[in-house]
């Protein structure tokens, strides 16, 4: 009789383990949703001008706008426009024929064993 009553407790102790440790994750789970929703909520406040309303992605639901007209304009600096990245050409021409490679920046002589290498084509 003792030991049903041993093998009972220990199912029920392992039972309310489960339990605390499902509540407990529970609980961790919804701490975690509301720092993450507060730190959402900090993000959108100090990104938006007092009076403002956050910007929100688009929903399924189709809404007027908030407002119209021209979006403002952004001027660069002269120095911001001075190092702006820009193509060295428009366009370029395809060439007919590859590119011609360099291997060495200072040009030297072969010697007795080394022969130049040939391109094919050339």
């Amino acid at each position: 009789a003792d030991h049903e009553d041993i093998a009972s407790l220990v199912a029920f102790l392992e039972e309310q383990r489960r339990q605390l440790r499902r509540a407990q994750q529970q609980e961790d789970a919804k701490r975690a949703a509301d720092v993450k929703r507060e730190a959402i909520a900090k993000a959108a406040a100090a990104t938006t001008k007092p009076g403002e309303k956050p910007w929100k992605r688009p929903s399924a639901v189709p809404s007027e706008l908030s407002k119209v007209g021209v979006l403002p304009a952004t001027h660069l600096t002269p120095c911001e426009l001075a190092s702006a990245p820009r193509p060295e050409r428009t366009h370029e021409l395809p060439r007919p024929q590859q590119h011609f490679v360099e291997g060495f920046f200072v040009p030297r002589l072969f010697g007795e064993r080394e022969r130049p290498l040939l391109w094919a084509g050339v």
